[in-house]
């Protein structure tokens, strides 16, 4: 999964910015399992997907100190920008470089 810069609009008027990181979608994964009953994965909840990967990146960078559920009172709207991935040229059919 690509990393993305996260910019998110909080209620008090602040904006936060962040990058995340494997660590934060591995966060997801691991709490949504958890839950009863569990979330499910991204494609059964895009949204709160989007907004705990950008609770738990925010959070690790210490920008929010709050449970995610209080996080969800105080986000207006969350943006992702996700990274290019940078085609590589393909490997050489004779097995040189």
């Amino acid at each position: 999964m690509k990393s993305a810069t996260i910019t998110a609009s909080m209620t008090d008027g602040r904006t936060l910015t962040a990058r995340t990181v494997m660590r934060d979608m591995i966060s997801y994964e691991m709490t949504a399992k958890k839950q009863r009953p569990p979330w499910g994965s991204i494609s059964e909840n895009p949204a709160r997907w989007e907004s705990f990967v950008t609770w738990s990146a925010l959070k690790r960078l210490g920008q929010v100190d709050i449970p995610y559920e209080q996080f969800l009172d105080e986000v207006e709207e969350i943006e992702f920008d996700f990274d290019d991935v940078v085609p590589t040229s393909p490997a050489s059919s004779d097995g040189s470089s």
